[in-house]
């Protein structure tokens, strides 16, 4: 099955929030979560979305160790929960050339680029502050 505009629907959504809450798994196992920024309006290499980030995050290095990774945040009419795996770009050409195209006149040193990759994406719709009064649409898979 072809996938690409269900994708394509899901990323539209993605550039929808500037800043979205991602859950990785820290050392020992347990789960961090940190606000950060996506870029999702133009992925490369199959990534859903790119996520610029210090070399040293622990984001990075959390991801490194574990490449799951949960991604939640605003979206028209409710919220958008989406789960997959992050890739850690830390070549040099790659990341200045992602840095240079994403974020202009920024550096590129002491950054990676974090690709993440979505295997399932779901639109809450929240109706009230009723438990359960709400709606939830499956986008991905």
């Amino acid at each position: 099955m072809d996938d690409r505009p269900r994708r394509a629907a899901v990323r539209a959504l993605l550039v929808e929030a500037a800043v979205w809450t991602m859950a990785t798994r820290a050392e020992g196992g347990a789960l961090r979560s940190r606000p950060v920024t996506l870029f999702a309006d133009a992925p490369e290499g199959g990534a859903d979305a790119l996520v610029l980030t210090a070399a040293s995050s622990r984001k990075a290095v959390d991801l490194e160790r574990w490449p799951e990774v949960a991604l939640a945040g605003p979206v028209p009419g409710g919220w958008l929960a989406a789960g997959g795996t992050a890739r850690v770009i830390r070549d040099p050409e790659q990341v200045a050339r992602h840095v240079s195209r994403l974020a202009p006149g920024v550096p590129a040193e002491g950054v990676c680029v974090l690709a993440v990759t979505l295997d399932e994406a779901r639109r809450w719709t929240v109706l009230s502050s009723d438990p359960f009064d709400n709606q939830v649409e499956p986008l991905l898979p």
